[in-house]
């Protein structure tokens, strides 16, 4: 059979305090028994590590403006040279348009 004084030591001792078989902890004390002392340990141990720390080296201005030329340069050649390519077969006739089903050869006829 347990006791008042049973609860007592259940709850760490003094100056924890018991009732009804919950513990009340005292300011500096915390978790379910009060056993564990509420502090904390305000050295950093483990600080992250920074991108330097190991060893990555961010390239300078220059060499990424020049990266950023090169791969936009490539990329509006490569749009302009597409858009030229789909005018030069439109304008020479490289696509045949499709008849309708009303056998008009490329467009709709509006009938009014």
């Amino acid at each position: 059979m347990s006791t008042a004084a049973d609860y007592k030591d259940a709850c760490g001792g003094a100056p924890n305090k018991c009732t009804k078989s919950k513990c009340v902890c005292a300011p500096s004390f915390t978790g379910p028994h009060c056993l564990a002392q509420s502090k904390s340990d305000d050295i950093v141990w483990d600080p992250p590590d920074s991108p330097a720390d190991v060893g990555f080296r961010s390239p300078s201005a220059f060499v990424v403006l020049i990266i950023v030329a090169i791969v936009g340069g490539a990329a509006l050649t490569l749009t302009l040279g597409t858009m030229q390519g789909v005018r030069e077969k439109l304008t020479r006739g490289g696509y045949q348009s499709v008849p309708d089903a009303d056998g008009i050869e490329g467009g709709v006829q509006l009938r009014v």
